[in-house]
């Protein structure tokens, strides 16, 4: 077998860190680093792809962000659309969580492709 074995993420290790997001950002914004939580206070299955899930959390709008890039960065948990986490919510983040890993592959491969082009070129 080549490379490495891929791990699904488990839904309810997903729960679990939705739930303690969700216990941050649900009364209001919420300050504070959620990569650094995720990847700190996750089971493993989640841990390892802690900036997706950012990336999936928010695209999805079950996290709204206010302020700038970097410290000065607030979370909002969407309490209207989705509720307090849940399987559902924790099954979508993960099926957007995969996609955006596979996304982030397809951008790494395409910029991949185009520096080899332009080595050959130059």
């Amino acid at each position: 077998m080549n490379g490495w074995q891929k791990k699904p993420i488990d839904k309810m290790e997903m729960l679990h860190i939705l739930g303690l997001i969700y216990a941050r950002t649900a009364a209001g914004f919420g300050k504070g680093g959620l990569a650094r939580m995720i990847q700190t206070e996750s089971k493993p299955t989640v841990k390892t792809k802690y900036t997706f899930v950012l990336k999936a959390l928010i695209r999805q709008n079950i996290l709204f962000k206010e302020g700038k890039i970097g410290r000065g960065r607030s979370y909002r948990w969407n309490l209207k659309e989705y509720g307090p986490p849940s399987i559902p919510v924790a099954q979508m983040v993960i099926a957007e969580t995969e996609h955006q890993i596979r996304m982030d592959a397809v951008r790494r491969r395409e910029m991949k492709r185009l520096r080899v082009r332009h080595e050959q070129q130059g």
